[in-house]
């Protein structure tokens, strides 16, 4: 058999709902959840059993026991083997093979897939539309809106004319060979207001060809909508010169250009491709709307501090954002209501993004994208800005009251409180057992108080953290607010032991320690990522290190040791109050230095 040049191995493990994972370019895996822990390599071999490629998917629990693979160029899939359990329902046909298997919980599975065909080898040459207009008008034909490209032939030294095909991208040609070069000419042919012509160019394969563009010309396209109105292309480093007019909108009226949402003029340079987006002022006539926003509890006052520091409540200024416009620019109408209850914003503007001249007018409800608050602060103007997210609108005829969102913020339940720790097994404790990373997570979940908990509204979101497992809550909420955190790979895994530098960033951050980067206080955490916590909590008498000196912040932490820390987090000992009727648990000596500890955690304390 003569040598494979070239297979691109798609894996679609069949789901309506996957999430990829890709190689090399070379294997593209898809694979959707199950409760399979397992790990599982794909080794594609030729008839002779030498190795092609292979691929392991790293975290297999997430695979589902149907498969199927696609080779692409064709080949032919001969066999599929597998050293675990039986593979079932096995279909081949040509490059296609389908099959289901048995696979064993937390078992490593090898998929051999054996191979056969020939394959030429094949370069692809693909030019986007966007640098196809480029290259008609490094050409010299003047290039515009009006230019429509009716075909690209690429003829290659030597070579016989390849027509390249059309597609939503672009143009492309598949030629026979490999190349990492390869000279020729491109002849380009385009319709310009009924006249045909075309363009004869030097290019080489090697070229870069992409939508962003080669150094050189730019493509400007102005759009309404999405729809492209106009186009142009320009030297990197020009000035767009004279703006096109945009068609008229009933009811709207035209205030200018926008680039990546700021206002652009016929000086504004461009310095690679761009789309400039048409802006539209959308006023109504309208007097006498207000818009309040509740302050109920300091609610608007605390949010705007926590963005800027403290302020002075009445220089406190607002303004609202709508679909189109800045709004109420000129505050006309607006202030405190009486005991600064609600901040009433009247007689709003709807517009206008691009300099036109404002005037009040109203928003309507649905056109409200947010607000931004002014005030002064220790003799300074600051700002802070409010989108959708943060807040719920309540609509009543004219009048509409705007309720901020609670900011997500974790607060343990320290004194009187229920056990927060159990056992592993009828009167078995486990002192000396590791804790997982989701045990970790739902230790300190179960300790947050009631307001604390229905303020996490924001969630995190893991790869390997499952809607419907019992940690799905505690991992997912506390990441939201900023409690949890994943590995360096963005995972958070959450069945392997926590460390010990782990653990007490959970803790300092649950407690609302700030990060201590003063000197350390122990010898081994200097190169630790979590060093600065590390030093918040033995500043704050919640851990101690071992006699040599250092802290270990790579070791495990075992549950004794957990609840060390916990009690000192929530204030439980024996001289803040009393544990009630706590558990006798067989491998927790009375003399053990952790036995008041987990007694403290094991049952209902009650404060002094």
């Amino acid at each position: 058999m003569r040598q494979i040049a070239r297979i691109l191995v798609c894996l679609m493990l069949v789901s309506c709902f996957c999430a990829p994972a890709c190689a090399d370019g070379f294997a593209h895996v898809e694979y959707d959840d199950a409760k399979v822990a397992a790990r599982a390599a794909f080794i594609f071999v030729d008839i002779n059993n030498r190795t092609l490629y292979t691929y392991e998917v790293s975290d297999a629990s997430r695979a589902v026991n149907e498969m199927s693979v696609t080779l692409t160029p064709p080949a032919y899939v001969l066999d599929v083997q597998t050293d675990v359990n039986l593979i079932e329902n096995l279909f081949k046909q040509d490059n296609y093979a389908k099959w289901t298997w048995r696979g064993g919980i937390n078992k490593n599975v090898t998929f051999t897939i054996t191979v056969g065909g020939v394959l030429a080898p094949v370069t692809e040459l693909r030019v986007s539309h966007d640098e196809a207009l480029k290259l008609l008008y490094s050409g010299g034909v003047a290039v515009d809106e009006d230019i429509e490209l009716t075909g690209l032939i690429f003829t290659p030294e030597g070579g016989e004319p390849e027509v390249l095909e059309r597609d939503a991208l672009g143009f492309f040609a598949e030629l026979a060979g490999e190349y990492e070069q390869l000279p020729g000419t491109l002849r380009l042919t385009y319709t310009k207001e009924s006249a045909r012509g075309n363009v004869e160019i030097p290019f080489n394969i090697n070229r870069q060809v992409s939508s962003r563009g080669v150094s050189g010309p730019c493509t400007v396209t102005f759009s309404v909508a999405d729809e492209t109105v106009a186009m142009r292309i320009l030297e990197a480093g020009s000035a767009l010169g004279t703006l096109p007019e945009p068609p008229a909108q009933a009811g709207a009226s035209f205030t200018g250009w926008l680039l990546d949402g700021e206002p652009a003029d016929e000086g504004t340079r461009i310095y690679g491709d761009a789309q400039l987006r048409a802006s539209y002022a959308r006023v109504t006539e309208h007097e006498g709307s207000v818009v309040y926003i509740s302050n109920a509890d300091g609610a608007l006052v605390e949010a705007v501090e926590r963005q800027c520091g403290a302020i002075d409540p009445a220089t406190l200024r607002i303004r609202l954002k709508g679909e189109n416009g800045r709004g109420n620019e000129d505050y006309a109408g607006s202030g405190w209501t009486e005991r600064n209850l609600y901040y009433a914003v009247a007689n709003c503007t709807s517009e206008a993004d691009a300099g036109a001249e404002h005037s009040n007018r109203h928003i309507p409800p649905d056109e409200l994208l947010g607000f931004e608050a002014y005030a002064s602060s220790n003799g300074r103007e600051v700002s802070a800005s409010f989108g959708p997210d943060d807040f719920e609108l309540i609509i009543e005829d004219e009048t509409v009251t705007l309720l901020l969102s609670p900011e997500p913020f974790a607060s343990l339940a320290a004194g009187t409180g229920p056990a927060y720790m159990e056992g592993r097994g009828e009167g078995i404790f486990a002192p000396g057992d590791g804790i997982t990373r989701a045990e970790a997570a739902s230790m300190f979940y179960r300790c947050l108080t009631e307001e604390s908990r229905e303020s996490l509204d924001e969630r995190g979101d893991f790869a390997d953290v499952q809607r419907g497992s019992w940690y799905y809550d505690a991992v997912t909420l506390l990441a939201g607010a900023g409690v949890a955190e994943p590995r360096a790979d963005g995972r958070f895994y959450p069945d392997e032991y926590i460390t010990r530098a782990e653990f007490v960033t959970l803790a300092a951050r649950a407690s609302g320690l700030e990060p201590d980067y003063g000197p350390d206080r122990f010898n081994d955490v200097a190169y630790s990522p979590q060093r600065a916590y590390i030093n918040a909590a033995a500043k704050a008498g919640i851990i101690s290190g071992y006699p040599d000196g250092g802290f270990h912040p790579g070791d495990g932490i075992t549950r004794a040791e957990a609840v060390k820390v916990m009690n000192a987090l929530l204030g439980r000992s024996l001289e803040t109050g009393r544990p009630v009727s706590p558990p006798a648990w067989q491998d927790v000596p009375s003399d053990a230095w952790f036995t008041v500890e987990i007694a403290l955690a094991s049952s209902y304390f009650v404060e002094f």
